[in-house]
């Protein structure tokens, strides 16, 4: 590099011999522009990479330089051998256990993004009133997972040919029985989903060392909050709801039927041996609609298997009947 800038230097002597400006010579090329003047000063200082032949030549016209000026600049240049062109190393191979580092806290991330789109594909799934644990609901929350995955590895530049490996997801889940009109709209649900962690930058975020290994030491099945899992959180919070509800109307109703027993002459010691038929018959009533067969024929054998002989049948039946008038005054409960 050194003996090509000494070239590019006699360059500039021609270009003074003759008593040109740089801007002479840059109009004499048919340079144009405010900056051709700065051109061949990076010209004449070899600063410009790899000029062609055809711009030397025609600067040393625009210089008038004769054959002998041309002898003496390029003779001791063509006498120098080649220069060997230096290899540039790789850099240092990077470590076993670094990669492993890398790719844990890669698939934590995994975990991470998967988890925010299995909460919108839950709440969609919830709006379009998909059965839960149905196999069609199973079937189209692993297609959103596995098109988030497609995704993802599209943006990384990991991923090929992207509508093939997108058609062939479907087509299984189609196999499996979920329709197509939903394959299509919970396609676009995920794009949305994935634009949104595109934007928050979470594609980009990689989690620490420890928060991957907090994240990969639970068990495959609990390191996501899956739509499964919230649907049993909902049907468990639904039933507790109505059982709250249960309660609350069953507490005036127990209270009467106590002092039903007591005005029949039950004394206080015996009240506790007609509490569960008590309970038994408010289940009746609220699993059962009134007048039903099917709720006599429980009664009837209720009272034949838990009676004992210091229960009194006729008082029990008409304690049925008291529980089933309070309970069927209201409008009947729904379990």
């Amino acid at each position: 590099m050194a003996l090509a800038r000494d070239i590019f230097a006699q360059l500039r002597s021609l270009r003074l011999k003759a008593n040109l400006t740089q801007e002479q010579v840059a109009g004499a090329l048919g340079l144009k522009g405010k900056n051709r003047r700065s051109f061949i000063c990076q010209l004449e200082r070899g600063d410009i990479a790899n000029p062609s032949l055809k711009l030397i030549l025609d600067y040393l016209r625009a210089c008038r330089a004769t054959p002998e000026d041309l002898k003496n600049i390029f003779a001791k240049y063509l006498s120098e051998p080649l220069p060997v062109p230096e290899k540039k190393g790789r850099g240092p191979r990077p470590k076993e256990k670094d990669l492993q580092v890398e790719r844990m806290r890669q698939a934590a991330a995994m975990v991470g993004l998967i988890q925010k789109l299995e909460m919108a594909i839950h709440n969609e799934l919830n709006r379009l009133k998909v059965a839960p644990f149905s196999s069609v609901r199973r079937n189209a929350v692993r297609f959103c997972r596995g098109l988030l995955r497609i995704l993802v590895q599209e943006e990384e530049g990991q991923g090929t040919s992207l509508e093939k490996r997108v058609e062939r997801l479907k087509k299984r889940q189609r196999e499996k029985g979920v329709p197509e009109e939903l394959l299509e709209h919970l396609q676009g649900v995920v794009a949305q989903v994935f634009i949104g962690l595109k934007k928050a930058g979470e594609l980009d975020r990689l989690p620490t060392i420890e928060e991957a290994e907090r994240v990969l030491a639970r068990p495959a099945r609990k390191r996501v909050v899956s739509d499964e899992w919230l649907c049993r959180y909902e049907m468990q919070q639904e039933r507790l709801k109505e059982l709250k509800e249960f309660e609350r109307r069953s507490a005036p109703i127990i209270a009467g039927a106590l002092r039903f027993l007591s005005q029949q002459g039950v004394s206080d010691s015996d009240l506790a041996n007609y509490r569960g038929f008590i309970n038994s018959f408010l289940n009746l009533a609220r699993l059962y609609p009134s007048d039903s067969e099917e709720r006599r024929k429980r009664v009837e054998y209720n009272l034949k298997t838990c009676a004992r002989p210091k229960h009194n049948l006729a008082l029990l039946r008409h304690l049925a009947r008291f529980i089933f008038e309070k309970w069927d005054g209201e409008k009947h409960f729904a379990g």
